[in-house]
């Protein structure tokens, strides 16, 4: 058999295109004639998600401008006509079809902005689901394909940071104050420091790791530091050039570095990495399996209300009863188990959770960082077995009497006119007892956009933005609250995003955040600065570069402002020491080695040109002074001191 939607090839007797996950209720020949079907097709409903094999004619977006779009499905079909001598006979036919097609024209105009009413329940909830993953991956897959590009086949990621810090007068004034009082001292002047700048570019593959920084005040460069870790040779290196010219180098286990996982991951995330494409189709097929699984979807009109912006919707809504539930759970194990997709897309997911050394559980499998893949991935196909055979005894307790068995859960789903989405709601009761609910809302009425989504557990809210805006002329302004764990940490004010950039892969826009229930304390700065100011920040992403200008605020008076650009591009940061240049921080005479090598001239010759008080620069070079008395002491020997000694007194008589 093969699937009308994609052509692929399946088993005769699958209820749903293991593929892309459409109903089997029509399917094709190999020889791809959409005419010859292998079973009679049932009567459907005009833009039934079914009809994919019929023309498809774009829908656009209600007169609400919901951002979301969606293909609405339409077609005739005109019986073939018979082959005869005469050409009457022939145009009688072509007139038929024409006609044909303009009926379907006029059905499409009449009737396509009113999906929500005719299509069945089942096909308009994933219609809607499917699109809105379409449309998001269409949109926003740019900037996953942009990381996928740049990892696959190499493993390397590379590029530079510049962040530059311009502090304001009264930022001076208060950072004197609070040095005043940590030091004890009225006599703190900062009005020399105008800016300071960090510049840093990076390399970072499966063989290691490069970084180099240089350090910048008063437009003037003062200290770099060059980093190098070698994972081959399990070995990292340390220089400041303008201390010393050697290099502080030690082992991973020496310097207690335990990076070696972090290395193999990062290396890993791009193998074969899946393209955007690729999530999407995924998604859909996963949507299809379970929105074909669920019963009994109610359909009603209700009001959608979000931060004072409501509008009027379709409610599909549906209880998931436990043998629902065992139903879609062994559909999707079973599809799983058959998916080579799925093995990819999971062993990205891996490698993110390796990179960052978090344990991956899935049911009850736990992946760690350094565990083997194909070991995990092997154990979770051979739990889909399990899983089966838990939901088959389920499915079994059950399927006399389906309606008996108890809720575990609920799906609700709002489309607009055009079947597009607008919200949905998914929530559930563990074993235990436990409530959980994932969900998103976007009500639209006019310019006026209401957003919120998050997730709870209980009564508590353990994530969620909520908020709403206009958007006019493609640009979205709005104010919306961030909360995690039951507090509302941040406010965001949305004063212009470019909402059509948005899509093309670009973000654009200027957003004033402000901390809520910061827990200040009067003797930490950090704190009370956190407490008291905002910031406002100016952002442009692209896939190729990002910059961000960042004000410091405090109502109208800025304290500083924070500019900041990431470039990708290839840095070369990772040249290796000679042995020469090295001192191994095993060796025992590591510090006064490291000490003789020092040279500070350089760096307090910059620190005067950036307008440095001499007071600080005196410091460094009586410090300095002391450095290096002290290494000459430890490098002598006591026969060293004592023939010194012995020398100084026979020149004197």
């Amino acid at each position: 058999m093969f699937c009308a939607k994609c052509g692929n090839q399946f088993s005769a007797g699958a209820k749903f295109c293991p593929k892309c996950g459409n109903p089997v209720s029509k399917t094709v020949s190999p020889a791809g004639n959409f005419n010859q079907v292998e079973q009679p097709l049932p009567p459907q409903q005009a833009g039934s998600i079914q009809q994919s094999i019929q023309p498809q004619v774009q829908q656009g977006s209600d007169t609400a401008g919901n951002a979301y779009s969606t293909q609405f499905n339409a077609g005739a079909y005109a019986p073939p006509v018979k082959e005869k001598k005469s050409h009457k006979g022939l145009f009688i036919g072509i007139g038929v079809g024409v006609v044909a097609i303009a009926a379907a024209a006029v059905g499409l105009c009449v009737f396509g902005p009113f999906k929500a009413f005719f299509e069945n329940n089942n096909d308009l909830m994933a219609d809607a689901l499917i699109g809105a993953s379409d449309d998001f991956f269409t949109n926003y897959g740019s900037y996953y394909d942009d990381y996928a590009n740049a990892m696959n086949g190499t493993g390397e990621y590379s590029g530079s940071y510049e962040a530059t810090i311009t502090l304001e007068d009264s930022a001076k004034i208060l950072l004197e104050s609070a040095l005043a009082s940590e030091l004890g001292t009225s006599d703190v002047d900062l009005s020399w420091i105008d800016s300071s700048k960090i510049t840093a570019t990076y390399d970072i593959d499966e063989d290691g790791l490069g970084f180099n920084t240089v350090f910048n005040l008063n437009d003037q460069d003062i200290a770099s530091m060059d980093f190098l870790a070698d994972n081959n040779a399990q070995y990292a290196y340390l220089c400041i050039p303008e201390i010393s010219d050697k290099y502080i180098g030690g082992s991973y286990d020496s310097l207690d570095m335990d990076v070696s996982d972090f290395f193999e991951a990062y290396a890993s995330s791009g193998d074969d990495m899946a393209t955007s494409e690729e999530l999407k189709e995924s998604a859909s097929k996963y949507i299809g399996i379970i929105v074909e699984d669920l019963d009994e979807i109610e359909k009603t009109k209700e009001t959608l209300e979000v931060d004072g912006v409501s509008a009027q919707y379709t409610l599909l809504s549906t209880d998931i009863t436990v043998y629902t539930d065992a139903v879609i759970t062994k559909d999707l194990c079973t599809a799983f188990k058959d998916d080579a997709d799925m093995k990819s897309l999971l062993q990205i997911i891996v490698s993110v959770y390796e990179t960052d050394e978090l344990p991956l559980t899935i049911g009850d499998l736990t992946y760690n960082a350094g565990d083997d893949f194909d070991e995990f991935y092997n154990s979770l196909v051979d739990s889909c077995d399990d899983i089966i055979s838990e939901c088959d005894d389920i499915i079994s307790e059950y399927e006399d009497d389906p309606d008996s068995a108890p809720i575990c859960g609920d799906i609700q789903v709002y489309v607009d006119s055009d079947g597009s989405l607008a919200g949905y709601e998914f929530s559930e009761r563990d074993a235990d007892g436990n409530d959980y609910s994932i969900y998103f809302y976007e009500p639209r009425d006019g310019e006026s956009v209401g957003l919120q989504f998050g997730e709870t557990i209980g009564s508590s809210v353990e994530f969620e933005i909520l908020g709403s805006g206009e958007e006019v002329s493609n640009t979205l302004s709005g104010i919306y609250t961030i909360t995690n764990d039951g507090t509302q940490v941040a406010t965001v004010e949305v004063v212009s995003l470019n909402t059509s950039e948005l899509k093309d892969g670009t973000i654009d826009g200027e957003f004033i955040i402000t901390l809520d229930n910061v827990e200040a304390d009067d003797s930490n700065l950090s704190q009370l600065l956190l407490d008291t100011v905002s910031f406002d920040v100016t952002a442009n992403l692209t896939s190729t570069s990002k910059t961000y200008s960042i004000a410091v605020m405090a109502g109208d008076n800025k304290y500083a402002t924070i500019d900041i650009t990431q470039t990708e591009a290839t840095s070369g940061t990772k040249a290796t020491p000679s042995s020469d240049q090295v001192i191994d921080v095993d060796s025992s005479d590591f510090s006064t080695e490291y000490m003789l090598s020092m040279n500070l001239d350089t760096l307090i010759d910059r620190l005067k040109s950036a307008n440095v008080p001499s007071d600080y620069t005196d410091l460094i070079e009586l410090y300095y002074g002391y450095i290096q008395m002290y290494a000459e002491y430890s490098s002598y020997s006591s026969y060293d001191y004592y023939s010194d000694y012995y020398d100084y007194y026979s020149d004197d008589e």
